[in-house]
């Protein structure tokens, strides 16, 4: 998603991405378990791990935030609107992160300023994150026809964003063995959300390829953009 020929198509001007900001997406892997440790400490512990999120959003360091709905490896997500060496001290005293229950991973994260609505009435909502690497074709190429597949590539994601069927979209800004870019798709159905990225060149030719996980987070988070 984020590219050397971001620079070339830019200065064409026939990329008009609104103003972004860089954001630090954290996400929850599985830890260990501390043996011995009773049910009872465990609820106790989420409580306080719910708090800390709440903290968070009420000081407005983080719009998003949410547990994946099947566990596994991947426990939840928390977009904060902080640099990452600031992060790890908001959850020195998460119990679960403390006691190594749930394990950090971070990467910042360019998204669109004011998309986020600091909106939340207590409803939840299963949504569709999704991340996207590279595929089968990757290949670096600043080719007219690269560059072309990329700007489509890049309104796609930005119309996305615009009509409502995903609610953030943006690349990672740093190399990493994960993800080039991540999306947090306003549905929870598969088949909806191979129709909104169907006609996207770069997961059509397998340059990249895309990656899903249901996740559930607050409804009502995401502005249109404009």
């Amino acid at each position: 998603m984020l590219s050397a020929t971001l620079a070339l198509i830019m200065s064409t001007q026939e990329l008009k991405l609104p103003p972004m900001e860089t954001n630090t997406l954290l996400i929850f892997k599985s830890g260990t378990r501390p043996e011995g440790i009773t049910q009872e400490a465990i609820e106790e512990m989420q409580k306080e791990h719910l708090a800390n999120l709440t903290r968070l959003w009420n000081e407005k360091k983080s719009p998003v935030a949410g547990p994946f709905e099947n566990g596994g490896d991947f426990r939840g997500i928390v977009l904060l609107k902080l640099p990452k060496d600031k992060v790890a001290a908001e959850f020195e005293q998460d119990p679960y992160v403390k006691n190594g229950l749930l394990k950090i991973e971070l990467y910042s994260w360019m998204n669109p300023k004011d998309i986020f609505s600091w909106e939340y009435n207590g409803e939840m909502e299963k949504v569709t994150f999704g991340w996207v690497k590279k595929g089968p074709n990757y290949k670096e190429d600043n080719s007219p026809e690269a560059q072309a597949d990329f700007l489509k590539h890049v309104n796609l994601n930005l119309d996305m964003m615009r009509n409502g069927s995903a609610g953030v979209v943006g690349p990672l800004t740093e190399a990493n063995d994960w993800a080039l870019g991540v999306y947090i798709f306003l549905t929870d159905k598969p088949e909806k959300v191979k129709e909104i990225t169907k006609d996207d060149p770069h997961l059509k030719s397998g340059r990249l390829v895309m990656e899903t996980k249901s996740l559930w987070i607050g409804k009502g988070l995401f502005k249109k953009l404009k």
